[in-house]
Parts: structure tokens; sequence; C-alpha cells
């Protein structure tokens, strides 16, 4: 498979269809549309027979703006309402609620947000008012909680002509001292209450002595504010609370209002999602030209649904034209994708990377297998893989992904699948578990040894040997495929000086490796004529562009040391190793440290190991298939494209409807 063919199309049409034409390519979603206001200059613009400027249609776009913005602040209102919350998971990959197409056309004809909104806004309102109401009071409250006992109204407090009668604290230490500092001056304190470290009094005393205020001063006494208060702290305290119960029967009838009004949840979220759909081909329509009788679209489509496209838009008017061709050199073309829906999933990884040029060849079905084993190898247990697809197949299952968003789930199932085969061949099943599994269990044991191959922690040279082996031939393949490229590009001569040479090096550099650790040593004497023959290839051909002919044979001997680059490559495939036998060792611990427990806490220690081993693969397999995810695509990124990819494509976005809170069905 590969990058879908595209053409581009003009569609041109009498001025009173383009709405019309412009819901239509929305219904079909096949037609990415071009801007041909940025496109073409203003005086090109404004130069077509009664053209028409951007400013046409603003004060309807404005109108749906606002209902748009009314809905949204409704739905986020009645959100707070809604007596299922949402679990974790349910907010990454909860479904969109399915409706039939009655049903939606039924809430965008007949409801009406404005009711709901007035009541929403007086009611979020009020509930703001309420809530600051109650912060005064509780602040009131925590201010005066200590001076109940005082009976003296608050406002007769402070600094009078004939006598001062202040309400102050200090800690308790200090009050006792601030007693015997003021004995013999006309001074009365009374102490009201005690806390925690601090005594709260009143000061009765005449003005002028400065005896108090120093006094005050030395020991750490603040004086109290009760500003705009009014009566005794009692009074003021029982007001407060009985305002605090008024306040709760307020926020209950507000809570109450809320519940009645989620009813009206589903019609929000369909006017919601149809209004996006009106704004967005409002926005479509400022990206057409149009005259007084006239418009123009231009834009992209894959060539497969070129008829469908023309057919929709003919049996929608007679005044309709399509024009296609194919792209030009010069165009900036979308890529899509096409692949084997085996394949498909496996364009995820792709696309973190970017997307090919429209003429370039798409990786996909190429560093699929190899992702495949690269992340079975990289996690190595088979128990974990089981987790690890069922996991996501019932999450697709249970949350009826729909058919175009369900790539990433059907990857993590493969990977599932891949490191089930892989973990059995190595023997893990949640680490070395059964051998922890008491005698009866033996069957399991059994079972673990019919598909068991080798132990990476027994064997890690052959585990080793296995990832360098996996990498050399990547290497070699990806040079192949540029070879490949070359010869489809008509440039056979470059593919044949500067692929073939190092497609016949690599192998014959490993060739002589094996021969010289004593296998097959017959062949040692073709591996080393057919490495010496492809080094000089490679110094003779590649200095071909160096115009300087002292510097080409120069030219060449720096390309042959590139093939370190190579080298450096291959050992990047150690990390398969590393994340392998990452995976066991942790699994491993988990394993004694819950049998460990079980041994020493008789009782409890059944239950706690359960619970470290539960948790503790629960945690090795979510860290570590973000390792081999990660890891296996950087494989693919750094030691695989490098070899034939260049990339740098814009990916293609059709106009379509995009619904954020229903599915029509």
């Amino acid at each position: 498979m590969a990058v879908a063919r595209m053409k581009k199309v003009t569609v041109l049409g009498h001025r009173c269809i383009m709405k019309d034409v412009v819901s239509a390519l929305q219904d079909m979603g096949c037609v990415q549309v071009i801007n041909l206001r940025e496109r073409l200059s203003q005086e090109e613009l404004e130069s077509l027979p009664g053209a028409r400027g951007a400013s046409a249609g603003v004060s309807q776009a404005g109108d749906v703006e606002e209902r748009l913005s009314r809905v949204s602040h409704c739905i986020s209102y009645l959100g707070k309402f809604e007596t299922q919350k949402r679990g974790l998971i349910d907010s990454f990959v909860g479904p969109k609620e399915r409706i039939p197409s009655g049903r939606f056309e039924r809430a965008v004809v007949e409801f009406d947000e404005a009711p709901v909104y007035e009541a929403c806004l007086k009611d979020e309102q009020a509930s703001t008012e309420a809530r600051a109401e109650r912060a005064r009071l509780d602040s009131q409250i925590s201010l005066l909680e200590g001076w109940a006992d005082l009976d003296i109204p608050v406002e007769e407090l402070g600094e009078g002509p004939g006598l001062c009668v202040i309400a102050a604290s200090c800690a308790i230490a200090d009050y006792g001292r601030l007693e015997e500092d003021l004995a013999g001056y006309p001074v009365h304190l009374e102490r009201v209450s005690e806390t925690v470290g601090t005594t709260r009094f009143v000061v009765f005393y005449l003005p002028g002595y400065e005896e108090v205020t120093s006094a005050f001063a030395a020991r750490g006494v603040s004086r109290a504010s009760f500003a705009d208060l009014r009566g005794t702290p009692e009074q003021i305290l029982g007001e407060a609370r009985s305002r605090l119960l008024e306040l709760d029967g307020r926020e209950e009838a507000i809570k109450a209002r809320g519940r009645d009004l989620i009813e009206h949840r589903l019609d929000l979220q369909i006017l919601h999602d149809h209004l996006a759909a009106v704004k967005s081909r409002g926005q479509m329509r400022d990206r057409l030209a149009e005259t007084d009788s006239a418009f123009a679209l231009e834009g992209w489509v894959k060539a497969r649904n070129l008829g469908a496209l023309k057919d929709g838009l003919e049996r929608l008017s007679d005044t309709v034209e399509v024009f296609a061709e194919d792209p030009s050199p010069e165009d900036d073309v979308p890529v899509s994708l096409e692949n084997h829906p085996l394949v498909q999933p496996f364009e995820i990884v792709t696309n973190i990377y970017g997307f090919p040029k429209y003429n370039e060849q798409d990786p996909t079905p190429l560093l699929a297998p190899f992702f495949f084993v690269f992340f079975g190898l990289a996690l190595t247990d088979a128990a974990y893989g089981i987790a690890l697809a069922v996991i996501f197949w019932y999450l697709m299952k249970k949350y009826r992904v729909p058919q175009g968003e369900r790539k990433f789930y059907m990857l993590m199932i493969y990977c599932g699948i891949s490191t089930t085969i892989f973990g059995a061949m190595a023997g893990g099943w949640f680490g070395n578990l059964f051998d922890f599994l008491p005698k009866s269990m033996g069957f399991l044991k059994s079972f673990r040894s019919l598909f068991f191959v080798f132990d990476p922690m027994e064997q890690p040279l052959t585990f080793m040997a296995i990832s360098l082996a996996l990498g050399v031939f990547q290497v070699w393949f990806g040079i192949l495929v540029k070879l490949s490229a070359n010869v489809r590009a008509g440039a056979v001569l470059d593919g044949l000086m500067d692929q073939v040479p190092w497609l016949v090096l690599i192998p014959s550099l490993v060739l002589m490796a094996v021969t010289g650790a004593g296998v097959a040593p017959s062949l040692s004497v073709l591996a080393s004529r057919l490495s010496l023959g492809a080094a000089l290839a490679i110094v003779v051909t590649q200095g071909r562009n160096t115009k300087n002919i002292f510097l080409k044979p120069f030219t060449g001997l720096y390309a042959l040391y590139g093939g370190v680059g190579y080298f450096s490559d291959v050992l990047s495939y150690t990390r398969l190793l590393a994340l392998g036998l990452a995976t066991g060792v942790i699994g491993n611990v988990i394993n004694q440290i819950g049998d460990l427990a079980r041994s020493m806490i008789p009782g409890a220690g059944i239950v706690i190991m359960v619970t470290i081993m539960v948790g503790g693969h629960a945690f090795n397999l979510f860290i570590n298939v973000i390792g081999a995810f990660i890891h296996s695509g950087r494989l693919q990124f750094v030691e695989f494209f490098t070899k034939f990819f260049e990339g740098g494509g814009k990916g293609f976005k059709p106009f379509k409807k995009e619904t954020k809170y229903v599915t029509i069905e």
C-alpha cells in the first residue's frame, strides 16, 4: 500500500447554492479546502466582477458565536450537578452519546437554549453571591468565636474621652507579666477566654497613660478590631449562624434547580455540536472566492473519492461543476496513508515521526513487522502481553470506539500479542511467578516449558546476539529500501553506486565475524573478498561528485568511514536486551518481596503478598509498556528511517463534521 493518490478539484457554481455546497462538502467529509482568499491577492479578489468581501455574513456568524458561547456556558455550569461522575478512564476514552438522526434534528429545530441560559446565569450569580457572603460570615465567626463571653457591644469598644475600653490578646505567659507591669496604674484587665497559647482580655484604663501603651508593646499585645460590627459577640455570632442556615437553604434550592435543568443536558450538547458545525461552515465559506452571481472553491480529494464527490454535488444542483486535475510539481499536496487493515494501526508510529512527502513511499508497511517484534522483545513477559491485549480489547468494546479511532487500541492489542509470543519463548509469566507456586500447581510449569526457548537472565549473550542480528537486518533492509526508491525514480546508477556496495559490505562483514568465530570457516575467504571488493567500490564511487580530482579518493575514504555510523546504529539495538532484562528483573524482585512478606508475617502475610504482587506487577507493566513503545519507535525513527525516509509531508485534513458530545447514528 502507499500514499493515497490525490486530485486537485475546482468547484464552480451559482452563488445561490453556495451554502448548500458547503453543507454537502461537510457531510461528505472528503475534501480539504484551499483558502482562495489567502492564495489570491486582494487586488485579484476585488477585480472579480461583482466581488464580495469577507465581511459578508459577519452578523450571522456573530449570532452563531454568541449562541455557541451561551450553550457552552450552560453545559459547563450544569456539569456540576451531574449525579454520575465520570471516572479517570471515562474522562479520556468515554464514548460520545449515540443518538438517532431524528433526535438530533428535533433538538436543533425545537430546543431553545435562551430560557435555560437565563436560569443558569441567574442561579450562577446567586451562587457566587452566596459563596461570597458565606466567606464573610465564616470570617466573622472565626474572629468572634474566642470573644463569645464578652458582654460588651463591640461598637462601644475603643478610646473615649473619659475611658478607654480595648479588646486585646497576647500569649498566656505574657498576660501575667502584663498584669504585673500595670499594677499601681488606673488600669483594669478582664480575662475573657483562653485557647491554646493565647489569652483574650479587655483593658479598661484612663486616657493619657503612656505606660499602658508601652506595656502593650513590650508584651506583644494585639488589639482586636471589630470594624462595622454592632452588638455583643454572642449576638453577632447568633445572627451569623442563623444567616448561614439561610444560605444553606438557598444553595440547596440552587442545586435542586440545577438538577432539574440537567434534563436539558443532551439537548444542549446536540445544539452545541450543531452550532459548532454551522460555525465551521461559516469559516469555510470565508475560504471561497465569490461574486454577486457565482463562487469558486478549490481543494484536494482522494482520487478514489472523486466520483462520489462529483455525483453528490451534481445531484445537489445543475448549476455546479467540478473540475479535477493531477497535482503539479509546485503543489503542496496533502498526504493520506492507505494501508491494509492489519497494517493501519502502525500508522500511529509513522505519524509520531511525521508524514511522508506526497511522492515518497509510505514507510508504515515496512516498519510494522519490526515494531511488532521489537515491542515483544522489549517487554518479554507473556502474562503482561495477555493483560495488555485484554485491557485494550475491553476498553475498545466497552466504550464502543468508532472505527476511525481504533488504531491506537488495535496497535496496543498487537503489542500485547507480540509480548505474549516472545514472553512465552523467554519463559516470562509475571516474572518468575511460577517458581513460587505450590507443587499442586506444577502443571503451570509444564505449560510454560511448552513454549520456552531460552532464558534471557541465564543466556543474556544469546539475547544480545538476537538483538544485534535484528539490528543488522533492519539497517541493511533500510539501505535496500533506499535502493528501491532510487530505481523507481530512475536513478539506477546512483542506486548501484551508493547502496549496492553497502548491501554487500554489511553482510560480508557479518560473515567474516561468524567465520572468525569458527562457524563455516570455509566461507572466510569469500567473506574477505566480498568485504574488500565492496569497500573498494565505496572508495571509488563515493567521490564521483567531487569536482577536485585530488579530493575524490579522500571523499571516498571518508564515505567508507561512515560505516562507523552503521556500526553504532546496530549497537543501538542492544536496548532491546536492556529493556527485556529490566522487565524480568523487576518482576522477579516483586515476586521475591511478596514471598518474603508471606513467610515473615503469619496470617496477614498472604494478603500483603497479593497486594505487593498485584500493585508491583501493575506498575511494572505500565512503566515498561511506555519504555517498550518509546524505544521500539526510536529504533524506527533514528536507525531505520534515516536510511531512506525523508518525510516532511502535511496530513490530509478534509472538511467534515466533528462533534464533541454526540454521535449521530
